[in-house]
């Protein structure tokens, strides 16, 4: 009989002595399923909500529903519980940094993906006329008037800063505006981009975003503007171009800038939600096992 008690081994996985908490399959379920819905929900949001908005809304809900179900299902299996918990918080927390990396990245990368180039653009031209651009080409007569520059120290800290695009033409209206941030003075001292650079003629189109979170630089830029128009009495069109200076093979920066922040945004906060579900993980496999009474 003694042979037969000492024959006797805990089944894998059951928690015998000197096995960590890391080798339990439950440890792992907790910790990827819900890793994975936040990945997922998050760059649907961000590289698809443009063009499909309503599917990624359907896939959100749909997982939303899984994870009441599985929390639902709790008294079949005690995992469902921590399971369904978890992975709520992921999905809920994916749409919002989703939708915030989109409203701050994404959809800038999808507007200019978008958008039509225009060559030959003339300053004194109807602004109307290229409405759909994201990208200009001036002409080689076309520069940025930094004797007409104004900075506006905005609530946050941050300098925008503003001048009116001209060729030869002797008009007071303003159709285009170069734009940047904490590159100017406060007033005639313009040096954003290569707004300094006689052989650049390029343009990159600010464009508005949703407002979800935070305004987008256009709406400061389109108070930087009046602030033009009243010190040097100008006059701008109702709605004007506001762009980023840019030499002519330099009209893909913006798009560039906005991919890699938005990569970063993503990759560091599935790190963080990773973080979080392992300590989760963690904290109910140990439990679970003190419960029934492992090491």
């Amino acid at each position: 009989m003694a042979n037969e008690g000492t024959s006797l081994k805990p089944r894998s996985g059951s928690g015998r002595k000197g096995e960590s908490i890391t080798s339990q399959v439950d440890f792992w379920v907790i910790l990827l399923i819900p890793a994975i819905a936040f990945n997922v929900i998050s760059v649907l949001y961000n590289f698809l909500f443009y063009q499909h908005w309503h599917w990624v809304i359907i896939v959100t809900i749909f997982a939303l529903v899984v994870c009441f179900l599985l929390i639902s299902l709790r008294d079949r299996k005690k995992t469902y519980l921590p399971l369904g918990i978890s992975m709520s918080a992921s999905v809920l927390l994916g749409t919002f940094l989703g939708l915030y990396c989109y409203d701050t990245y994404g959809i800038f990368i999808n507007f200019y993906k978008n958008s039509r180039t225009y060559t030959n653009v003339v300053p004194s031209e109807p602004s109307a006329s290229v409405a759909d651009a994201g990208r200009l080409v001036f002409t080689d007569e076309s520069t940025v008037d930094g004797t007409k520059s104004v900075g506006y120290a905005a609530p946050n800290g941050v300098k925008y800063c503003i001048a009116p695009i001209k060729d030869f033409s002797d008009t007071a209206r303003v159709e285009f505006w170069a734009v940047g941030v904490d590159c100017c003075g406060w007033e005639s001292e313009f040096t954003c981009d290569a707004s300094t650079d006689p052989e650049a003629h390029g343009g990159i189109v600010v464009f508005d975003n949703m407002g979800l979170f935070n305004p987008s630089n256009r709406d400061w830029y389109q108070l930087t503007m009046k602030k033009a128009e009243a010190e040097f009495d100008l006059v701008s069109v109702a709605k004007p171009v506001y762009v980023r200076w840019v030499a002519n093979d330099n009209l893909n920066k913006l798009t560039s800038e906005y991919q890699t922040k938005a990569i970063w945004f993503i990759v560091i906060t599935v790190i963080a939600d990773l973080i979080v579900c392992a300590i989760f993980s963690y904290v109910f496999v140990k439990r679970n096992m003190k419960d029934k009474g492992l090491p």
